[in-house]
Parts: C-alpha cells; structure tokens; sequence
C-alpha cells in the first residue's frame, strides 16, 4: 500500500510540475511577444515621420512598405501599415495575436491635418483589446485614444494583407481597375 501511495504521490507531482512549466513557458512568451510589439512600435514611430507638403510624392505611395521605410515618411495609414507589417511577419498568423485597422474620426481639437479621418491599429494579444496610435506615440491602451471620436470602424488584418503592403503603383493602379469592374 505504500508503493502505491508513493507512486501517486510522484506522479501527482510529475503532473503539477509539467502544468507548471507549461503555464510559465506560455508567460515567457506572452512577455517576449508583448517586448516585440513594444519595440516595433517604437520602431515605427521614432523611424517614420509625418509627411509635408514638401513631399508630395510620397503620397500616392503612402501604402507600399518599400516606399514608406525608403521615404521614412508617411500618413496615419502609412505607420499603420509598417507597424502591422513588422508584426505580422513576425508572427505569422499566431491565433494568441490579431490586427484590426481602424478608421474613425478625430475629435476637432486635434485636427491638424488634410484629413478628419484617422487609422489606428487594434491588437487583440492574448484575449485583450490594445488601440496603438503608433504615429501619436500611443501603444497598449485599453481605450480608444483621447484625439478618436467614438464612431469607428475596423477589419481584420492577417498574414495575407502583407501582400498587399508589397503592391506597386502599377500594380495597384490593376487591382482598383479589376475592384471597380474597368
């Protein structure tokens, strides 16, 4: 009867410590995620700048990767766009992370520029929502930032979209003809 009392008691702690390591194994990744998507954010944000009138070039490729980390220069979309392309290509379609764009208004007292529609980027880590503005400095708010307006909207990016970000202008300039029917 003792044997069978020790045998349970070592493979009860066998069980308690493999679940145990588990659990931190699954902590130390949700911490290097979390340390990964920090430093993209500040990436982003200390490396692109908004772009001037200076550069008006640069705007009709605001949606290209290759162009905004060349010009170093973008729009709102643009640090959305190279935020979620450093991440995704990271994490490939990781179902503990999910992008979502998000397009809403931004309230009047914050309005500097040639547009009162603003994207930011929703991610889903682990479960919880996180809105980062990575072009206003804003990462892991459990909020919509101070300067959006409530009425927004949003769609899922994933691994796929980052095609998309690698389009040329004649290859864009394709896809709207094909959209819209042309």
């Amino acid at each position: 009867m003792k044997n069978v009392i020790i045998l349970f008691v070592i493979i009860f702690n066998i069980i308690a410590l493999n679940a145990q390591t588990k659990k931190q194994k699954q902590q130390e990744e949700r911490e290097i995620d979390s340390i990964f998507i920090t430093n993209v954010a500040e990436y982003v944000h200390c490396n692109i700048y908004g772009a001037g009138k200076e550069n008006s070039y640069f705007s009709t490729r605001r949606s290209n990767i290759d162009s905004i980390m060349f010009y170093k220069a973008g729009t709102c979309v643009s640090f959305h766009i190279a935020f979620t392309y450093f991440v995704l290509s990271e994490i490939k379609n990781s179902p503990n992370i999910k992008i979502f764009a998000v397009d809403g208004p931004i309230k009047p007292e914050y309005y500097y520029g040639n547009s009162e529609v603003h994207r930011i980027t929703l991610v889903e880590f682990y479960g919880t929502k996180y809105y980062f503005d990575v072009g206003w400095g804003v990462y892991w708010s459990k909020t919509l930032p101070r300067h959006m307006k409530g009425n927004i909207t949003m769609f899922r990016e994933d691994y796929s979209s980052l095609k998309y970000f690698k389009m040329t202008d004649a290859e864009v300039k394709e896809t709207i003809k094909k959209c819209n029917g042309f």
